[in-house]
């Protein structure tokens, strides 16, 4: 069996920032925002998919609508969604300021007038 590698809190910071862009629809592994965190974070688009699935478990709003999502949270997961959600204006600008940085780092571009993610820049 493959050795599971932990989610970090930054990662999960991503995550739940793509969470709040994305209709639960669009919690899916081939969406292409999903592919391209996935490729950012160095995380299969199943992987972060089955993350965002994780957190709409968390949701209030989806939980009222009768949504379920995945319960198979984690600790981290739990304490990261109610960290974002009880301080959403200063984690929002958080993981927005990681974003960019994770993106600079990887010569990534986001054009977010259009909600996706580019390829990465040619030199």
């Amino acid at each position: 069996m493959a050795h599971r590698v932990q989610w970090t809190k930054d990662q999960l910071l991503l995550a739940i920032n793509l969470y709040t862009k994305l209709p639960f629809g669009k919690l899916d592994q081939r969406t292409k925002e999903v592919v391209a965190l996935a490729s950012l974070i160095r995380r299969t688009p199943a992987a972060v998919a089955y993350k965002l699935v994780n957190f709409a478990s968390l949701d209030p709003e989806l939980q009222a609508r009768g949504i379920k999502g995945l319960g198979n949270t984690s600790k981290l997961d739990k304490e990261v969604w109610k960290e974002f959600y009880s301080n959403w204006d200063e984690m929002l600008l958080l993981s927005e300021e990681l974003l960019a940085k994770v993106q600079r780092e990887s010569n990534v571009i986001v054009i977010t007038d259009q909600n996706f993610i580019d390829e990465e820049l040619q030199g």
